[in-house]
């Protein structure tokens, strides 16, 4: 059977169409082409690395101290495997490669399954929405594997042979190696399932048995695939709990993470995936119609296609499940159409500067600011996030004993410690037990608590991210209990040991002594030390920072309210006013703002003024609350004075 890929001679492309198919490319690999910034990637790095030294898989926790010893399920270990192999051939320079290497042939899968039915210009186009659906996942996980199986699936079953044999083992060998790679391999079984059902419409309506024999070998051998792992069924117990993972019935512990919010929440319709997803999903719909009209509906194609757009409603994450194969279906449905070949080159004369036009989103550094990611285009690790000074500071103190960690940086602390070192928890949340995890959250915020949860697993270190949980419940506290002192602080993390620790070489740090492994600080950069400084309620420290943040715009008048609302705080008044009438000028309508000068000009004595501020609220929202009860105090005050 052949099943080579198919690519349209260069020889037969017109110019347009060979701009606009660097254009396009150009434009997902500048989008595509980002700095790590996934907290994951350091602990698979370090799993793949022990398994490729033991040549076998963990069965039982030997990298956190709260899993220490509980059963682990590893569901991703060909894949833990794969990208430690792409790690030591390059380091994490390689594992961008692998990344690239991956999307860069499901987008092929993606436009070949397009070019079936629909023109070259059409298919790239098509695939450019594609990719931009699928931004927020250009990251190392394991669920790679399965985008790359989704589109090569969808390809496959397409253009397949009717030769038995050959298709039997290809499926055999890519559902295996999906199985040992992520837990959602069931959609395997289940988009060879539709064809199957499909296959059954047909038998029953036209008497072709053989095709339905064909395609029962096709599911059976998915279906063996899915066996032929080192955990048998226990696989597919585990593909239903990462079912369970989204969606309302979530664990609590998981509904805070934002890949896992709403795939229609505020979270996900802030980003650019969201709306090219939701293109495509009102243009999977609308093409139905000319597709039913004119008799080119296949059923398997459209349950695929179905089954994985409900699969997109549970949660962010799984938007990029459906936007994989809704390009090709939408081509499929619009195949009816042809254009003329000049329409079909202005079509594409029209989109490429537009395609330009949009890589300067990500080229100046906006896309990244504006979706809170704290990378760039381009290799290696991202300086953010991460305090990569640490692990020489540790080494050099030569800290022995336990950290509690911020969770999101379990994987780093291990990747650079282990097995010297473990972290507390890190992102493997499945292999935890709920209860102790629960207990683990809770104690964060309860120094009496913490003390009891130090005690339980000889805690001799505390590793908080700024911006994470962990830092939000014990920075506010640290400081008054006087029972750690802070060793190391950059723009990431701080590091603190108990006050009793004898190690001379280990000295309380002024708050000002930031450690950096970048020159200069990224706008994120100090986003996030702010947050150490407002939680542990270094004011000053914090106006500072806000400052420098206003001054850069982030996030516009939000932090411009913080700073007034800090200065408020420090007694620096005359500034606190400075910066609420800088809002009101960019934002005439704002309450808050108009709320807070009315108590600044109370302040300074200044009623009338004060009411006047108040009055102002009011005339853009007469229902606001806090002007309406504001504007009846001064009042009263008035009438007293009189």
């Amino acid at each position: 059977m052949n099943i080579s890929v198919q690519i349209d001679p260069v020889q037969s492309w017109t110019k347009a169409s060979l701009l606009l198919f660097f254009s396009a490319l150009a434009v997902i690999f500048i989008f595509l082409f980002n700095e790590i910034y996934s907290y994951d990637i350091w602990w698979h790095v370090i799993i793949g690395n022990d398994i490729l030294e033991r040549l076998s898989v963990p069965e039982t926790d030997i990298y956190t101290l709260a899993g220490q010893g509980r059963p682990y399920f590893d569901s991703h270990w060909f894949f833990q495997v794969l990208i430690a192999i792409a790690h030591r051939l390059a380091g994490m320079n390689g594992v961008q490669v692998f990344v690239l290497i991956i999307w860069g042939v499901t987008f092929l899968f993606t436009y070949l399954s397009s070019r079936q039915f629909s023109g070259r210009k059409l298919s790239l186009i098509l695939m450019f929405a594609v990719s931009m659906a699928c931004t927020e996942r250009f990251i190392a996980r394991p669920e790679l594997v399965t985008i790359i199986m989704i589109s090569f699936y969808y390809w496959f079953m397409m253009t397949h042979s009717r030769r038995i044999f050959p298709t039997v083992i290809i499926l055999i060998i890519s559902q295996s190696i999906w199985t040992n790679s992520h837990g959602l391999f069931v959609i395997g079984p289940f988009m060879i399932g539709c064809y199957w059902f499909s296959a059954l419409l047909e038998t029953l309506i036209r008497k072709k048995e053989n095709i339905l024999a064909r395609h029962s070998y096709y599911l059976i051998a998915v279906i063996a695939g899915t066996f032929l792992s080192p955990h048998g069924l226990e696989s597919w117990r585990y593909a239903f709990l990462l079912f369970t993972e989204a969606g309302p019935n979530a664990p609590d512990v998981l509904k805070v993470l934002g890949e896992l919010s709403p795939t229609f929440g505020p979270a996900s319709r802030s980003g650019i995936a969201f709306w090219f997803y939701l293109l495509l999903l009102a243009g999977s719909v609308a093409s139905l119609f000319p597709g039913i009209r004119n008799k080119k509906i296949h059923p398997g194609r459209l349950l695929v296609v179905t089954g994985l757009a409900l699969a997109s409603l549970t949660g962010r994450r799984n938007i990029v499940l459906f936007a994989i194969v809704a390009g090709p279906y939408i081509a499929e449905n619009l195949g009816v159409f042809s254009l003329t070949r000049k329409k079909d080159d202005i079509l594409a004369l029209i989109f490429i500067p537009l395609l330009f036009l949009w890589a300067v989103f990500p080229l100046s550094g906006k896309y990244h600011h504006f979706m809170n990611f704290p990378a760039r285009t381009g290799p290696g690790v991202s300086p953010s996030l991460f305090p990569h000074n640490l692990p020489d500071f540790l080494n050099d103190i030569n800290f022995t004993g336990n950290v509690y960690n911020s969770n999101f940086l379990g994987g780093f602390y291990l990747y650079h410690s282990y097995p010297r070192r473990l972290p507390l928890t890190d992102g493997r949340w499945e292999i935890y037990d709920h209860d102790e995890l629960n207990f683990i959250r809770s104690a964060a915020g309860n120094p009496a608590a913490f003390q009891v949860l130090a005690k339980r697993y000889g805690i001799k270190g505390l590793l908080l991210q700024h911006a994470s949980p962990e830092a939000a419940a014990i920075l506010p506290w640290i400081n008054k209990t006087g029972n750690w002192k802070l060793v190391y602080l950059d723009y990431a993390a701080s590091f603190w040991v108990p006050d009793q620790n004898k190690m001379p070489s280990v000295s309380i740090i002024d708050p000002d002594r930031i450690s950096s492994s970048h020159p200069k600080p990224r706008v994120e950069d100090m986003a996030m030390l702010a947050e150490f400084y407002r939680l542990s309620s270094r004011l000053n420290n914090y106006t500072v920072i806000l400052e420098k943040l206003v001054e850069q715009n982030w996030k516009g008048t939000q932090t411009q309210f913080e700073l007034g609302k800090t200065l408020i705080k420090t007694g620096e008044l005359n500034k606190a006013e400075i910066v609420f009438k800088h809002i009101i000028n960019d934002l005439p309508s704002s309450t808050k703002a108009l709320n807070e000068l009315a108590f600044l000009a109370y302040k300074r004595g200044d009623i009338d003024q004060a009411e006047a501020f108040l009055a102002q609220a009011l005339s853009y929202d007469k229902t606001d609350k806090q002007s309406l009860d504001n504007l009846k105090v001064i009042r009263k005050m008035k009438a007293r004075s009189k």
